[in-house]
């Protein structure tokens, strides 16, 4: 949908046969496998022009990379919740309202099966506030949080955690953000949208890498990308507060001697990114 040109619907639909034939699967296949690969992807471009038949959406849901029946629920629950999307004072207010649409659109069976309700909740919450996945697990297990197992229930373990931290929450959730940003921006005065902008930018990075804040999410993109070093470099620099990457990297240079004592009892390569990043600046000069 991304790349759908202004052209009628039979156009669209031939250039959809088309793209079939220049795909790896079409070069392999047999010729009885050539024709379905082919009526798929008709069948796919007169699905869309008929869910979708606004070119401008199309480009929109394109961007999304969501299907679909996913880009228009998110669409729906854009429009009955607009005025409770721009009152949003912050992220967190954000994620409150997003949760009940990220579960219902999530293909996680966790967050529907999870008993008590709202220990998935608390551990994206946990998440989010950069809890490490050990103090998360701890309070899974204090809430007593188990899942069906055949007959019986299932509490969570570490491998559980990490992958509904880093796939469910940091994957699946960013994209079904970015689609509520798409629309809500698509609707709304530029003024507004851009206020919102920062907040939706913000929630989206923080699910993706399990950090509280831009100041943590700053140093993790500046080349510290371990949540624990990451929100360390945070707390100890106590010198300013880093808005981007490159702020990050400015107050590195700034002061290396309080960064090199904070990274000394870390894995050696997040030393060598240190001195990488020092010395970068220093070949500058």
């Amino acid at each position: 949908m991304t790349y759908r040109s202004d052209v009628e619907t039979e156009t669209f639909v031939e250039n959809a046969k088309a793209l079939a034939s220049e795909t790896l699967a079409f070069y392999l296949a047999t010729d009885d496998k050539k024709t379905l690969l082919t009526n798929i992807f008709e069948s796919i471009a007169r699905r869309i022009e008929m869910r979708v038949p606004d070119v401008e959406d199309q480009h929109r849901f394109g961007r999304t990379l969501l299907g679909i029946d996913h880009a228009l629920a998110v669409e729906t629950w854009v429009i009955e919740n607009e005025d409770s999307i721009g009152a949003s004072d912050s992220p967190d207010d954000l994620f409150d309202l997003l949760w009940p649409l990220l579960t219902t659109l999530s293909s996680e069976k966790r967050l529907t099966d999870t008993v008590p309700q709202g220990a998935l909740k608390a551990l994206a919450e946990g998440w989010l506030a950069g809890r490490s996945f050990e103090v998360l697990l701890q309070e899974l297990n204090e809430l007593d949080a188990s899942y069906p197992y055949g007959k019986y229930s299932k509490a969570f373990d570490l491998d559980l955690v990490v992958d509904l931290c880093e796939q469910t929450f940091g994957f699946e959730f960013a994209l079904l953000l970015a689609s509520v940003k798409e629309s809500f921006v698509a609707r709304v005065t530029e003024e507004l949208g851009q206020s919102l902008t920062g907040h939706l930018d913000l929630l989206q990075k923080r699910l993706k890498y399990g950090l509280p804040d831009q100041d943590c999410i700053s140093y993790y993109e500046a080349g510290f990308s371990e949540r624990v070093i990451a929100q360390e470099l945070s707390e100890g620099m106590i010198w300013g507060y880093a808005k981007t990457r490159d702020g990050a990297r400015k107050l590195i240079r700034q002061y290396p001697d309080d960064i090199e004592v904070i990274l000394r009892d870390f894995p050696s390569h997040f030393t060598d990114v240190f001195q990488s990043t020092v010395a970068s600046q220093e070949g500058l000069v």
